[in-house]
């Protein structure tokens, strides 16, 4: 029994591959849409592909040693998507949208505050359920290479306004790692990563697992986070309640 996918858990699979001879894979893309079966059996489907990318390569590789063999790609008729619905969150409290900088190697001598400020940011939004999938956006400095990538940072930053001195909740997860800042202050620190936390961890994410209360000053509040990731899919989801 093995596990396809990425670090969401809408979009994995437990899959019983065969222990002798082949096994094989076939996707399905279909405009927005893709299938995914194994050994002719469909394990996956996902209905709105997340970026908006209509050019460019495809490529296969695995996380250990493996045998490839008959790779094809195959052009049939197009076929229409059924419409898909909005992109506005249940929940009013999720944050869906972020100011992201562009990924660079990340050296932890070298963060500093003050540099924060003078980053230029692109203003991306999220998904429905409110994460914000970073590689969407921008491209990380290394990739492809699993655990022999250098880990790579981008920062989230989000302005707050209070009425009032006030106190609110902000429920959020994250991958790989993360440092959050509330007004140049660092108030948190975590490590999400591939096995971080056992070897069944898997890095999901889960937009209740972490909470901090944030002390809000009367007027604008600004809350940084350095996101931090090495391989697979790294991304943010919050709410302020």
């Amino acid at each position: 029994m093995n596990q396809i996918g990425s670090y969401s858990e809408n979009y994995q699979a437990q899959v019983s591959f065969k222990n002798t001879g082949w096994n094989t894979l076939r996707i399905e893309v279909n405009n927005k849409s893709t299938k995914v079966f194994v050994n002719d059996k469909i394990v996956m489907s996902i209905d709105h592909l997340r970026t908006d990318h209509s050019i460019g390569e495809i490529g296969l590789f695995s996380l250990f040693a493996n045998r490839f063999s008959n790779f094809r790609v195959i052009h049939k008729d197009e076929i229409e998507n059924p419409v898909i619905g909005d992109n506005n969150p249940a929940d009013p409290n999720i944050i869906t949208q972020w100011e992201i900088t562009n990924a660079r190697p990340y050296k932890e001598e070298e963060i500093h505050f003050d540099d924060f400020l003078k980053e230029k940011y692109i203003t991306v939004k999220t998904e429905e359920s409110g994460l914000l999938l970073i590689s969407k956006y921008i491209k990380k400095s290394s990739s492809g290479n699993f655990e022999q990538n250098i880990d790579d940072y981008t920062i989230a930053f989000k302005t707050i306004y209070a009425d009032k001195n006030e106190t609110k909740l902000f429920s959020f997860d994250y991958s790989d790692k993360i440092i959050v800042y509330l007004n140049g202050k660092v108030i948190f620190k975590g490590n999400n990563s591939f096995l971080a936390k056992g070897i069944q961890y898997m890095g999901h994410m889960d937009i209740n697992t972490n909470k901090l209360y944030l002390t809000l000053e009367k007027g604008v509040n600004k809350i940084h986070c350095v996101v931090i990731d090495k391989a697979n899919g790294w991304g943010i989801i919050a709410k302020l309640e």
